[in-house]
This record gives C-alpha cells, structure tokens and sequence, in this order.
C-alpha cells in the first residue's frame, strides 16, 4: 500500500516537472519568434506594408455559397421555417452563437416533391453547416441528409433543387 502511493506521487511529481520544462521551452522559443518578428516589421517599408494590409482586408471579403442537399426521411410538415429553426439550434449548440452570426445560415427553399433544400452560407462556414446536418440525422429530425451540391449563386442552386 505504501510502495503504490509512493509511486504515484513519483509519477505525479514526474509529470509536473515535465509540463514546467516544456512550459519553459515554449516561453524561451516565443520570446525568440516574436524578437525574429520584430526585426522582420521593422525592415519593412510602409508601403509593403500598407500594400500587405490591403490584400488582408480583400481577403476577408467572403461570398456566400448555396448548398443544396437532399432531405431523406422527412415528414411531410417539415418546411423553411421549422428545418431553419432545427439548423440554428444545433449550429449554436455545437458552435456557439458567433460563429452562428458570422455563418448567418438560411434556408431559402425546402422542394417536397424531389426533398432538396437550398441553404445559404457564407464560404468559409459551410464544412461547418454539413457538419450540423450530421447532427439533425443524429436527432432524428430526418433520416438522412446527402449533400449534393455546391453553387455560387441562388439561380442555379433553385434549378438544381427542382430536378427530379
């Protein structure tokens, strides 16, 4: 009894001191990244930099993609409204609520007849939106979701969605 806890306080006290080196060596190699980064800024014109700036600002312009899946297994009552409300609350549920206002999801149209759906969502978010449509199978709200379709506009997402 006495051997055991001695072991595990030797393995405990084996494992702080580990966290306390690598805590140490990440410290030593941050300060070190941020001197390089220093000294990098500062060999920069202000125009390279104004130029740098720009082309960050253009990059966070992100369109908006319609996704168009396939809804199998649906009732008969589901519409925009009620698949739009099951699709917010699992997005919040797994992602929170900014990440829900910067993906700004929204079911446009639900098609009953070829059970397609067009929801639209900014670019870098829709990995995320399927990954919620996972979890409207797993809480049985439809059966299966196949996401079949990617467009970058409403028009061509609406024609898809009416096919058979």
């Amino acid at each position: 009894m006495l051997d055991s806890t001695l072991l595990y306080e030797a393995v405990a006290l084996a494992v702080a001191i580990t966290a306390l080196a690598l805590s140490l060596l990440a410290l030593i190699r941050v300060k070190s990244l941020s001197h390089k980064s220093e000294l990098f800024l500062g060999s920069l014109t202000s125009r390279t930099v104004r130029h740098v700036v720009e082309r960050l600002k253009a990059r966070k312009k992100h369109g908006k993609r319609y996704l168009i899946v396939r809804l199998v297994g649906v009732s008969d009552d589901l519409d925009c409204s009620k698949l739009q409300g099951y699709i917010d609350e699992a997005f919040v549920e797994l992602y929170g609520k900014v990440s829900y206002s910067k993906a700004s999801p929204r079911v446009l149209y639900v098609n009953r007849d070829s059970s397609k759906a067009i929801i639209r969502v900014r670019t870098p978010y829709k990995w995320k939106v399927l990954t919620v449509m996972g979890i409207l199978e797993r809480n049985r709200v439809v059966k299966s979701i196949i996401p079949e379709r990617s467009t970058g506009t409403y028009r061509k997402a609406r024609k898809h969605a009416e096919a058979p």
